[in-house]
């Protein structure tokens, strides 16, 4: 089971994306199917990817002792299968709203609306909290599982500063 879970794992694929300074700088890796369960660090792409990819056996060991499964990697969709049109029903408020800010900032409502929709998404991917702030200090209503995205946290020893 554990080289079945590793070897579904490491098909996985992985994005690296860069740390703001306020983040502390460097760059954090990811299995964006798995969410922030599992992540790595590092000065460098290559450091964040060697940190995620060394963490995998711990993961999976976490995982046959919570008797859990992960799973199938996901295929990426094909860019040209897409129009880039979709219909969207909103509620009559909220398209007003949305209307009037797109006028205060010049924009089409097409655009204005683009743009919101890509800040939520790259939030989303980034690991960061996205929607109504409200929500953010409740606890989940029930424990989620690894494809819901429940973070199982692996403790690793920190490196020493080459400063």
């Amino acid at each position: 089971m554990k080289r079945e879970m590793m070897e579904t794992i490491n098909r996985y694929e992985v994005e690296v994306v860069p740390l703001s300074e306020e983040d502390g700088g460097g760059y954090l890796a990811t299995f964006p199917q798995l969410g922030r369960m599992i992540t790595g660090l590092g000065e460098t792409r290559e450091e964040a990817m060697k940190d995620l990819l060394d963490s995998v056996p711990t993961l999976v060991e976490s995982l046959i002792e919570d008797r859990e499964t992960v799973p199938e990697p996901e295929t990426r969709p094909v860019w040209r299968d897409y129009s880039g049109r979709v219909t969207l029903r909103l509620p009559r408020m909220l398209h007003a709203q949305l209307d009037r800010l797109a006028d205060r900032e010049g924009v089409s409502l097409n655009s204005l609306m683009t743009t919101i929709l890509q800040s939520g998404a790259t939030a989303l991917i980034a690991g960061k909290q996205f929607g109504a702030a409200e929500t953010y200090d409740q606890p989940p209503s029930k424990p989620r599982t690894v494809a819901e995205g429940r973070r199982i946290t692996v403790k690793r020893k920190r490196r020493a500063s080459s400063e």
